[in-house]
């Protein structure tokens, strides 16, 4: 099947949105983000830049379980999905940057809203780390450092399987956070169930957030049991950065 690359070539078979108007506002590593405008309403549409492979979760997945955060005021709702594209509600509202993650407030804020993403059902589908992670370095890109690819392939390898699962969104990084009325997170193309410390570490790994700001959002999730998470949140920290080199690395 042919990838779309314009909204007019998949505009016609969304019910309500064939006469949109469209401008593209974001490139990402796997979609085009475009605003659409049908009088009065807007919205946003995905279309992918190339067949949607693993570890990526299948439109309709993504669109599952994004709807049951939107549910709880944790995403905007889905207006229409097939297997190629997605669209939703537009948001009207903040993208978080570095300089909000040192801040009590966002954090306390965003510490409540992963305790109630956390608390939607299981998806059925594990995240898969380790098969992520071989797949990435089965991808390097020929200029990639090779020992350190292998290092970072060891760490996840390592990495003991979750005690406590549950949904996770697996991709927490400052421009899937928006505040909008409350707390709203953007883009589930990862969601499944994962270890929860998994959100919490790719926040504070990703974006090297102080001592101060990991405990408090450990104390925001975790009440007073968050000083025994401490050594937790580390080694699921040093997971993410191996994956998350072992990714950039495949695409550079």
């Amino acid at each position: 099947m042919t990838t779309p690359r314009e909204p007019t070539e998949v505009l016609p078979r969304i019910p309500g949105w064939a006469n949109a108007r469209s401008s593209r506002i974001s490139r990402g590593s796997s979609n085009t983000a475009w605003l659409l405008e049908e009088g009065d309403r807007r919205a946003v549409l995905k279309l992918p830049l190339m067949p949607r492979t693993f570890p990526l979760n299948a439109r309709a997945d993504e669109a599952s379980v994004q709807s049951s955060a939107h549910a709880l005021g944790l995403a905007p709702a889905v207006l229409y999905v097939d297997d190629q594209l997605m669209l939703e509600d537009y948001v009207d509202g903040t993208a978080w940057t570095d300089e909000m993650l040192s801040r009590p407030a966002y954090l306390d804020a965003l510490g409540a809203a992963l305790r109630r993403l956390h608390a939607l059902p299981l998806t059925g589908r594990p995240f898969p780390l380790k098969e992520a992670a071989r797949v990435y370095f089965a991808n390097l890109s020929p200029g990639a450092d090779r020992a350190r690819a292998e290092r970072c392939l060891a760490t996840v390898v390592a990495t003991p399987p979750p005690g406590t699962t549950c949904c996770c969104h697996n991709d927490l990084v400052a421009a899937n956070i928006v505040s909008a009325g409350g707390v709203m997170l953007l883009d589930w193309e990862y969601a499944c169930d994962n270890d929860p410390m998994f959100d919490l570490a790719t926040v504070v790994t990703h974006h090297r957030v102080a001592r101060q700001g990991r405990e408090r959002l450990l104390r925001a999730y975790f009440g007073k049991a968050a000083g025994a998470r401490n050594d937790d949140l580390a080694r699921m920290g040093k997971a993410y950065a191996a994956l998350a080199w072992l990714w950039r690395a495949s695409r550079t």
